[in-house]
């Protein structure tokens, strides 16, 4: 009927609603804030008959259960998720559900058990992206399996993926994605040894004025912190990395 056509649509928009806003304060490493969100979002889409807004749902519980700890609660959600997207494939809005959905599982994995297992599912991500146009989500999964590779120690792909988005970071004027890139490419050159073009990085980042996001900033303090250790600067790496582990406590 069309009261519950009306019903489902806004049921869906709520979904999509809360998706957005628990992406955003996970940045603000926030939690409790995130895994509320993400519980919203997965309530709302499961009042419905299964949509692409399920399946993003399930990836994002995927990985907020993860940061709880509940590994086993994860991975059921991320079955859920695949099984979900099977169900809907077709319908408008799978693919991007799709990619959000390998999102989910390379960020799971790439922090619970196995860096192989989320590089394969970024890259799959990343192809969905360039076949939609999607330019936001394709940086963004770009900066997160760059980051993927340098732990990897597969440094002349995260070399080469860090170049696309940062290039397209300067064309686009995003200082986002600029700082992102210099940060992983920091992390790359300490690996190499060579910590003064690493060291330059990591101050480059700051140089464009960016306001940090909490998570940003103990990301960047902690790369930093690293950087002064291996340069024997030890009384300015303690300096550091206690304005990280006061961030930590207080966000």
């Amino acid at each position: 009927t069309v009261k519950e056509s009306q019903s489902t649509a806004r049921y869906l928009e709520g979904a999509r609603a809360y998706e957005r806003i628990s992406h955003l304060v996970y940045f603000e490493n926030n939690t409790f804030g995130t895994v509320a969100a993400g519980l919203a979002s997965l309530n709302l889409s499961e009042r419905v008959p299964t949509s692409p807004e399920l399946v993003r749902a399930y990836g994002t519980t995927e990985v907020t259960s993860g940061l709880m700890g509940l590994h086993k609660v994860a991975l059921n959600y991320e079955r859920l998720a695949r099984e979900s997207s099977e169900a809907v494939r077709g319908q408008p809005g799978f693919l991007a559900a799709e990619g959000w959905r390998l999102m989910m599982v390379g960020t799971y994995h790439a922090g619970a058990d196995s860096l192989e297992t989320a590089i394969r599912a970024m890259d799959d991500a990343v192809k969905i992206w360039e076949q939609l146009g999607e330019k936001q989500r394709w940086k963004e999964t770009l900066s997160l399996v760059s980051t993927m590779n340098v732990y990897y120690c597969d440094l002349q792909t995260a070399y080469r993926r860090i170049e696309q988005f940062h290039q397209a970071a300067l064309q686009e004027r995003n200082e986002q994605f600029r700082f992102w890139a210099l940060l992983t490419k920091g992390m790359a050159l300490q690996i190499e040894g060579k910590l003064e073009e690493a060291h330059a990085a990591l101050e480059d980042a700051l140089s464009g004025g960016l306001a940090m996001a909490p998570a940003d900033q103990i990301w960047h303090g902690g790369i930093m912190t690293r950087a002064l250790l291996q340069e024997n600067q030890f009384e300015q790496a303690v300096v550091e990395a206690e304005k990280v582990a006061k961030l930590i406590a207080t966000s």
